[in-house]
């Protein structure tokens, strides 16, 4: 009995002593997510992430690759330096270019989809935010996962639909049906819209307002043919004042631009937009990479 009594005892210590062994504390240079949205300010700096992401990273879904494949597929432009990529001009995709649909567009999208839903929860769940914070970060977030949705749907037609973070259910999910993925982007647009102030957050527009979501509602309703909702949004944007058409067609795309709803900042140096970057020579004598 005594080899018993002390092999009990011996257990019971090991298991004792693991507790405080096993409890590693949080590195000292990050933050664990419910204390991430527990202040205004760190909120923000989570959401801004998101931003952050869609600049930081080149030939990706947020910046360039929608623009140029799908400039490519629609004859829009020409790939001057012929390559595999040739196929997106010809509309014949093959398995060689699978990294780029598979990483670039759909991978990269998806990325987005979960960051949102998790900023989504996290800010629903806490009581610690200041409403008018809360309300505008929830109301990117919305818009953000909407637009994400938006071209995965178009570019991709049936896509699987989640507002969840269960990686491990995610990664089961079936396509949805495309009128689904249209009422569930419409759906957290009108969300955005509500939430969202009129006048920007940052003064270069690189955070969405009122205006860009109800945009955003107007071309989704008007890819529906559902006109008179597109209009309906269409005519609100044209009537608040803040937006009119460049007279001279060279500054459409400046960043001071009036037409402009919404445009990510530049996070690297040389690098304010990933197009201007791929499509203007480096150089007098280089060759450019699309015409």
């Amino acid at each position: 009995m005594k080899n018993y009594y002390c092999f009990i005892f011996v257990s019971l210590v090991i298991v004792g002593g693991c507790k405080k062994f096993t409890e590693v504390d949080f590195p000292v240079n990050q933050v664990g997510s419910e204390s991430v949205f527990a202040t205004d300010a760190n909120a923000r700096a989570a959401v801004a992430g998101i931003y952050t992401d869609m600049m930081s990273v080149p030939n990706q879904f947020a910046n360039c690759s929608v623009t140029f494949y799908a400039g490519l597929s629609a004859d829009e432009l020409l790939y001057y330096s012929p390559d595999i990529k040739e196929e997106f001009a010809r509309n014949e995709i093959t398995q060689q270019n699978h990294p780029y649909l598979a990483v670039e567009l759909w991978g990269r999208a998806y990325q987005y989809i979960y960051t949102t839903n998790l900023c989504i929860q996290k800010l629903q769940a806490s009581n610690t935010l200041s409403p008018e914070v809360k309300d505008r970060l929830l109301g990117e977030c919305f818009y953000l996962r909407a637009y994400s949705y938006f071209f995965l749907v178009n570019l991709f037609g049936e896509v699987p639909l989640t507002t969840e973070t269960d990686y491990k259910s995610n990664m089961r999910l079936p396509r949805a049906e495309v009128g689904a993925v249209y009422r569930q982007l419409t759906d957290d647009f009108v969300k955005a819209a509500a939430m969202l102030p009129a006048t920007y957050a940052m003064p270069e527009k690189s955070v969405p307002n009122k205006w860009a979501a109800r945009a955003m509602l107007a071309k989704a309703y008007l890819y529906r043919q559902e006109w008179d909702s597109a209009a309906l949004h269409s005519d609100a944007i044209i009537q608040s004042g803040l937006y009119q058409l460049q007279s001279n067609l060279n500054d459409v795309f400046l960043k001071g631009s009036s037409e402009t709803l919404w445009q990510l900042a530049p996070v690297l140096s040389l690098r304010n937009s990933w197009e201007g970057y791929y499509i203007n020579p480096s150089s007098a004598n280089a060759l450019p990479t699309y015409i």
